[in-house]
């Protein structure tokens, strides 16, 4: 009986925590001056051992980066955290090379990313993401 109650311990742990260590996967729009371009965005959780993650655009875009968890900043509105961009760098997908990816919470499981250039101080693209069934 023992052996039982422990196996079902395991594998409801298990079950507990495979979401938690799994990727995110989300989709978005950017318009692009007059054009769509459809974005899917798969990110780790935020920790340094399971740090990197991707970015592809389609349509005319058609080109992905890596992302790399870089850190979290918390401020009074929402956690941020913040990934890198890592090519190759190919297509639209060379003016964000080397830039950063900023993801910051909504309230209600959506939540906004800030693409960056580098060294750029306001972001290229702002896209609001609904987790995916929403």
């Amino acid at each position: 009986m023992n052996n039982c109650v422990s196996l079902f311990a395991s594998v409801l742990l298990t079950v507990t925590l495979l979401p938690a260590l799994a990727d995110e996967s989300f989709e978005g729009t950017i318009l692009d001056k007059n054009m769509d371009v459809r974005v899917k965005l798969s990110l780790p959780d935020a920790t340094p051992s399971n740090n990197t993650g991707s970015i592809r655009f389609e349509g005319a875009w058609v080109c992905a980066l890596t992302t790399k968890f870089v850190k979290v900043q918390a401020t009074q509105e929402a956690k941020v955290v913040i990934y890198s961009l890592q090519g190759p760098p190919r297509g639209r997908c060379i003016s964000l090379m080397d830039g950063s990816l900023r993801r910051s919470n909504g309230r209600d499981g959506s939540f906004t990313l800030e693409l960056f250039r580098p060294n750029d101080v306001k972001p290229l693209y702002t896209i609001d993401l609904d987790p995916p069934g929403s």
